[in-house]
């Protein structure tokens, strides 16, 4: 489709302009002349004497004003037939196709997101001449082509209403772009012998494919997920994955991608609030946390703003009373399984599927040694991560403890370079030592501080936390209630192990048929002063609750034991 400009006749004046409109104009003398009558000056450039210019016409404001802007070399189109034809050689050329509009941006200029289903292009407009534009609309588009950062992009030449049935073309565009949203393989990173994770990959496909429009719709992502070493592998899978597809669609990533973390083991109100007002209308892919009762109100006010996937192995919410604010929840408790399949293993598959040349393997064991994963899956995630067991876990305890007290280094995170781009030896020797002491010091600690009881034939192994741990200690309560708690693995006895603060509670318990939600959901009823909150695992999470119910909660644990009894 060749770029069109009006040539008009010196009989036509003002009242023929149509704003938006494409005119053959003559430079002479500083000024540019649409006929004899209409004549208007453009205050920069470098013009040749005598030539013509395509110009837009920007405003007319009788009796014989208006303004233009120049279009440089106009007709010089390109010969690629599709988006994705184009290649840097095209640059400064025209591009004119029917395209359809996958987003619009009104601001202080028109943004544009144009497919033809093969590629994408984002395009500029100084102003706004298109009040017909809508999402799924086709149009006639001539862009000039730019690259930034070998990203596609364009400067709208013009674009009209097509003048024929577009429905076929549409229907056409839009089954394309379906096919680019697809996944790129249909092979299983994690394919275990008991067929687990070929059940749940359907569910696995579709998030990723979810993730992966986003993408190629140029819609924003935010990738909020838990403070320890599971969350952050978890989040790390799916940047590594995401991101080399991301700098082919955007010169700038900063304004398309986000990962934060949660310290709080749900998903947090003011986080929900932080995830929808960066960008506009993200895609949020909330990973270890999102599938609990405590995740409901923060889900429900994000839903408004935003469109959620969640990534989680923690107890979902029975009533599913989340799902409505989900558009893709994966989760291995929906499928009959439990939370041994933890979310590093399963953002390691939905990366796989986003973007199969990216390189996770090793992701999955890590994850798994931290969260003490077991079955078939975890014995998979090992096999394939090239890593022996002490190395893994030594490297998940160094993810947990970078992400909670080192964060970034030189504007970099250091997770990103042990993660993504494999530096183990040199951080492992840099910070391992350290770790290790801090790990030997809690030990002591533990066996300073620690009390123990019998209750209904469970041991009950509790200490202070407010006592027996500094401000920012590391490790952190939980993990230092689970170290405890690993001192009884092998005593082949039901132990329930209590990290016990002023206002929360973390727990561990190796007793059958124990579950902590179950419990914390009974304390609501009974308590519904102490304001309790919480969750976690059917054996590992924490509560919380005001201070002044701090003693009717422990005496209410016993009791739940006893009845377990």
């Amino acid at each position: 489709m060749a770029l069109e400009a009006i040539q008009l006749s010196n009989n036509e004046t003002l009242s023929d302009l149509k704003v938006g409109g494409i005119y053959v104009a003559t430079y002479r003398e500083g000024l540019f002349y649409l006929n004899y009558k209409l004549k208007t000056k453009v205050n920069r450039g470098n013009y040749k004497e005598g030539r013509k210019y395509p110009v837009h016409v920007t405003s007319v404001s009788p009796p014989d004003q208006f303004r233009i802007e120049v279009i440089y070399e106009p007709f010089k189109t390109v010969n690629p037939s599709t988006l994705s034809g184009l290649t840097l050689n095209d640059k400064g050329q025209v591009f004119s196709a029917p395209l359809m509009v996958l987003d619009v941006k009104r601001r202080a200029a028109l943004t544009l997101v144009l497919t033809d289903g093969t590629a994408n292009i984002k395009c500029y407009s100084k102003a706004d001449f298109y009040p017909f534009l809508e999402k799924g609309k086709i149009v006639d588009a001539s862009l000039r082509i730019r690259f930034s950062e070998q990203a596609l992009e364009g400067e709208i030449v013009s674009l009209k209403k097509p003048e024929f049935d577009v429905r076929e073309l549409r229907m056409q565009i839009q089954e394309k772009h379906k096919r680019r949203c697809a996944t790129d393989t249909e092979k299983l990173l994690l394919s275990d012998n008991a067929g687990i994770m070929e059940k749940m990959k359907s569910r696995i496909v579709r998030a990723a494919e979810r993730i992966r429009k986003a993408v190629f719709e140029h819609q924003p992502i935010v990738v909020r997920h838990h403070d320890d070493a599971d969350g952050y592998c978890g989040a790390l899978a799916l940047e590594a994955a995401v991101m080399p597809l991301l700098k082919i669609e955007h010169s700038n990533t900063y304004n398309q991608f986000s990962r934060a973390s949660s310290n709080s083991p749900w998903y947090e109100l003011s986080e929900a609030s932080r995830d929808t007002q960066r960008f506009d209308n993200p895609l949020i892919v909330i990973v270890d946390n999102g599938s609990s009762v405590s995740d409901v109100h923060a889900l429900q006010v994000a839903s408004g703003k935003a469109d959620i996937v969640v990534i989680d192995h923690h107890t979902p919410v029975k009533d599913g009373s989340n799902e409505k604010y989900i558009c893709v929840h994966l989760n291995p408790y929906l499928f009959g399984f439990d939370s041994s399949i933890c979310a590093g293993m399963l953002c390691s598959e939905v990366a796989n599927f986003i973007n199969s040349k990216t390189d996770v393997k090793h992701i999955p064991a890590i994850a798994g040694f931290f969260d003490k994963s077991s079955g078939p899956v975890f014995e998979k995630s090992k096999e394939i991560s090239g890593m022996g067991a002490d190395e893994a876990l030594k490297l998940s305890w160094l993810v947990d403890y970078i992400g909670r007290h080192v964060k970034y280094i030189d504007g970099l995170t250091i997770l990103n370079e042990i993660i993504i781009e494999k530096k183990f030896k040199q951080y492992m020797d840099m910070f391992w030592d350290y770790i290790e002491k801090q790990l030997q010091d809690a030990e002591k600690t533990i066996s300073k501080f620690m009390k123990e009881k019998m209750v209904n034939g469970v041991k009950i192994v509790s200490i202070d936390l407010s006592s027996a741990m500094k401000r920012g200690d590391y490790p952190p309560p939980g993990k230092f209630t689970g170290l405890m708690h690993a001192r009884f693995k092998d005593q082949n006895q039901n132990v329930l192990s209590l990290g016990i603060a002023d206002d929360y509670l973390t727990i561990r318990s190796s007793i059958a048929g124990f579950d902590i939600n179950d419990l914390i959901e009974n304390m609501k009823e009974d308590f519904p002063f102490a304001r309790i909150e919480g969750g976690g695992h059917p054996m590992a999470g924490s509560i919380k609750m005001v201070p002044a119910s701090k003693d009717m909660i422990l005496k209410k644990i016993e009791e739940y034991i006893a009845r377990q009894g």
